[in-house]
């Protein structure tokens, strides 16, 4: 092999690890989001009986995707990892290939929330990884010997990773790609803007109540998947509704239900079912997940504008709700911002300085 030849096989594999770690990663800032875009495929390919498993499979795909890429750039475990990517390129192109043909309305999701590609552009971005996979890859040999300290680099960063994943898994996201993001402003709160996104919800008895989010200080509580929330997840959220109300904001709790539907447990503590019951209006899951990645989180309006969220294990304190109340919301919304986006960008940057630099 030549010198040039084996260059050229490096670069592209360099080219396709970029690629792999950069949509995967970015499908681990957001691990629900990655697990709706699985829950499309399977239904699409009639695999219904694996959607239970959704989020944990979108996690591991793009766990693997991110590890793979990462190895790929630092050039440890080639021949391992050349055949991960080889076998992982041919896959997505195939069922991309099929999208392609079908065109169903969901999007590929390659590279999560942060960049939409019609199934046009994903194809031929696929067919790219094919033929790059095909220089730097086959034949699955020659692949010659890694620098040892990269593996130190490697190993970094899938730390980096593996934390990441984690911390997403459990709290809100770094960085919100999704409609309902800070400063996002509800479509009943400004008709003439239709690109607003739409918190539809109705009450008991089924007529829309839209604009109860829009008026004044809201705090809305997401139970997008009741059945799987705990009595204790249940009275932490009341407890919260009690404090947001007794702060001065207007207490929602949207539920992924039908209208009028029990939806909370009996053992609950009577005064908690009475106030969850009051405060509950009904709408669909994926419009709960959108507004809040946590199962049981929290968001905060004001006058119909979207101003911060709360995971369910991190829900703001009485006191917190009174400072929040009593400080600019454009404020807030920046200091939210500044933290995940300073968060997100450390990330990438960390990960890139270690695996080209060290």
């Amino acid at each position: 092999m030549t010198k040039f030849h084996y260059r050229a096989r490096r670069f592209s594999a360099f080219l396709v690890g970029l690629v792999f770690f950069v949509a995967g990663a970015l499908k681990l800032m957001d691990p629900v989001g990655a697990g709706l875009v699985v829950t499309e495929y399977l239904k699409f390919f009639h695999l219904a009986f694996m959607l239970p498993a959704a989020k944990v499979v979108g996690v591991l795909l793009a766990l693997v995707e991110a590890v793979t890429g990462a190895a790929l750039v630092t050039g440890v475990f080639r021949k391992l990892f050349a055949i991960t990517a080889t076998v992982m390129v041919g896959f997505f192109t195939v069922v991309t290939f099929i999208l392609w043909i079908k065109n169903p309305a969901f999007d590929c999701g390659c590279f999560g929330e942060a960049i939409h590609l019609s199934h046009g552009q994903t194809l031929i971005k696929n067919l790219i990884l094919c033929a790059l996979s095909a220089l730097a890859f086959i034949p699955f040999k020659g692949y010659g010997k890694g620098r040892g300290g990269k593996i130190v680099s490697f190993f970094l960063v899938c730390a980096a990773i593996l934390f990441i994943t984690v911390r997403n898994w459990m709290y809100i996201p770094f960085k919100d790609f999704t409609p309902f993001k800070a400063t996002s402003v509800l479509l009943a709160a400004d008709w003439e803007n239709p690109e607003n996104p739409e918190l539809a919800f109705t009450d008991a008895e089924g007529f829309f109540c839209d604009s109860l989010a829009t008026k004044g200080y809201v705090m809305v509580c997401s139970a997008p998947e009741p059945s799987r929330m705990s009595a204790g997840q249940w009275s932490r959220t009341s407890a919260l509704l009690e404090d947001a109300q007794a702060a001065g904001f207007t207490p929602l709790l949207l539920v992924s239900a039908e209208p009028g539907s029990a939806f909370l447990p009996q053992e609950l503590d009577p005064k908690d079912y009475m106030l969850l019951s009051q405060a509950a209006y009904f709408t669909d899951y994926r419009t709960l997940v959108s507004l809040n990645r946590s199962c049981g989180g929290a968001t905060y309006f004001h006058e119909g504008e979207l101003i911060r969220k709360w995971a369910a294990r991190a829900l703001p304190s009485a006191e917190e709700l009174k400072e929040i109340l009593n400080s600019d919301p454009t404020e807030v919304t920046i200091s939210a911002q500044t933290r995940g986006s300073i968060r997100f960008q450390a990330f990438f940057l960390y990960s890139l300085a270690v695996l080209f630099l060290i």
